[in-house]
């Protein structure tokens, strides 16, 4: 999966185009961004496109990135495209404990 992140000039809130296995553009907001650890490499990413699940629930979605290898695949002033990769099972039982926490309220967008 391929990320570019671009501020919603609008109402400021960061949204970015995914590009879906099929190759279909996805508009989705940023709901916040987490690392494992203070010394992990890898940015996670836990997102939603809007849609709704079977269960009527909003789909959320995560992915990584190493920002700090630079895994830049293009920039210029206002579009970053990064390359994504799936988490580990280590990484998703954190984004769950996350996601409990940011739906209590508990999060105010990065931990």
């Amino acid at each position: 999966m391929v990320l570019e992140t671009e501020m919603n000039k609008a109402n400021s809130e960061p949204t970015f185009v995914a590009l879906s296995e099929n190759n279909e553009a996805m508009l989705c907001k940023i709901l916040f961004t987490l690392r494992a650890n203070e010394t992990s490499p890898r940015t996670i990413i836990v997102f939603t496109d809007g849609s709704i699940d079977g269960e009527g629930a909003t789909s959320v979605y995560a992915s990584a990135c190493n920002v700090d290898q630079e895994e830049l695949l293009e920039s210029d002033d206002e579009k970053v495209a990064l390359k994504m990769s799936p988490l580990t099972e280590g990484e998703w039982s954190i984004v769950e404990q996350a996601l409990e926490k940011w739906q209590q309220g508990g999060l105010d967008g990065s931990i």
